[in-house]
């Protein structure tokens, strides 16, 4: 008999919970085994006095860890005390499968040696883009093929949000309200719209393509509600749609990226990514472009995905979770970036663009308003040095491979190019 333990009881263990119960027969023709849920901590065991499963629950952690298990799934979320306890689990042997990204990505060295160490797995399929089935894909199915560059929209809420933005009519704080009331965004938003959850699901997908884990050091990251109408009008006007991409590549050197709004053209595999979606483009040597895409969380879709990881780890024959990874330097010769300014700026932003490398491709302005949006060809970073200006919005641009980038405008260098009015 296996028998099954729950940290935490909220949307994704109890998704969890109700998957496993309503397809028992299957789950136990699949293991060969029977399947029985022994116990269930959580935080305050008066909030399910009312479960029908009440008599499985404990709000007191001796009182789970004295029982046996055979594999526990961990929904807590935060670092502690979820680190302690899959600590302590792994180093009794038993096998763990998680759905807590901030913990993974900040820890996962320690709990992968601790599994391999102890013959046991930590599992965590469920911490990146929800329901799609990225994490053993990458990890089983693509070792041969050497990843270039991996870019994703990682977070339902910001997509969400940004979806809603579009059309030109609403605030950020009006989308955010309304994401809020329909559960996709938190009480407090701020890992969502501040990228700290991209980032942590970033660097998870890091270790599966690159091969190592990654600091988060090695990454820049900046938020969206700073967003307005007329930065997606000016997107619109330059054949653009505006997106909250993470992305990263190896340099040859070490694995670096980006986490931010970015414009992507019509031809980018991301660009149909639609409400609280999520979306991961893997570039590889070989195959080519990789695209996968599905709900990016949600109580059932995170649910799968922690129960086929569950069947993954368990049936696969060979236990290493730290093969070497082929790996392959991606070097962008350069980079389109967008800018926003007021027009009174318009010759200190020129006299920065000619003391660097950079290339003015198009200029607009929006509407009536002071308000100007250029693209300029950058070959070397430089999203740090115009975050210095506190009046320029910076956005990054990805294409799509098939686009010809032909706007309409010859590319100078370092120069001025004439302005045209979007109304």
């Amino acid at each position: 008999m296996i028998k099954i333990g729950f940290l935490g009881f909220g949307t994704v263990n109890s998704g969890v919970y109700e998957g496993v119960t309503e397809t028992l027969d299957y789950l136990e023709s699949v293991i060969g085994e029977e399947l029985c849920i022994t116990k269930i901590l959580i935080r305050n065991k008066r909030r399910y006095v009312n479960e029908a499963n009440f008599e499985l629950m404990t709000d007191r952690p001796e009182d789970f860890f004295s029982n046996e298990f055979d594999i526990v799934f961990e929904a807590m979320g935060g670092e502690q005390p979820a680190l302690d306890y899959i600590t302590l689990l792994l180093m009794k042997k038993i096998p763990v499968i998680t759905a807590n990204k901030e913990l993974v990505a900040k820890h996962g060295p320690l709990l992968e040696n601790l599994a391999s160490k102890y013959n046991s797995f930590i599992g965590y399929e469920a911490t990146v883009a929800g329901g799609i089935p990225i994490v053993n894909t990458l990890n089983s199915q693509l070792q041969w093929s050497a990843v270039e560059k991996v870019s994703g929209i990682l977070n339902g809420t910001t997509n969400y949000i940004i979806t809603k933005l579009a059309d030109g009519k609403r605030s950020f704080e009006n989308v955010l309200k309304e994401a809020q009331q329909l559960g996709f965004a938190e009480a407090d938003p701020t890992a969502d719209i501040e990228g700290f959850d991209a980032l942590y699901k970033l660097q998870i997908l890091c270790k599966l393509c690159f091969g190592a884990w990654v600091s988060d050091e090695q990454f820049q990251r900046k938020g969206m509600s700073h967003l307005k109408s007329w930065h997606f009008k000016a997107g619109e006007a330059l054949g653009l749609k505006l997106k909250y991409i993470a992305e990263a590549y190896y340099d040859g050197r070490e694995v670096q990226g980006t986490i931010s709004p970015c414009f992507i053209d019509k031809n980018h595999p991301l660009s149909a990514i639609e409400n609280e979606n999520n979306g991961v483009h893997i570039k590889t040597d070989w195959l080519g472009d990789f695209v996968t895409a599905g709900p990016g969380a949600g109580k059932r879709p995170t649910a799968t995905s922690m129960i086929e990881d569950y069947l993954h780890q368990l049936l696969k024959k060979n236990n290493q979770t730290n093969r070497k990874k082929r790996v392959k330097a991606y070097l962008p010769d350069s980079q389109q970036f967008v800018l926003f300014y007021e027009k009174s700026k318009e010759n200190e932003i020129n006299q920065k663009i000619i003391d660097s490398t950079y290339d003015v491709e198009e200029v607009l302005q929006i509407d009536d308003t002071e308000k100007i949006a250029m693209i300029i060809k950058a070959r070397e970073k430089c999203l740090p040095i115009f975050d210095e200006i506190e009046y320029v919005d910076i956005f990054p641009i990805q294409r799509g491979s098939n686009d010809n980038n032909d706007h309409g405008v010859e590319l100078t260098k370092g120069g001025q190019n004439t302005i045209k009015v979007y109304n």
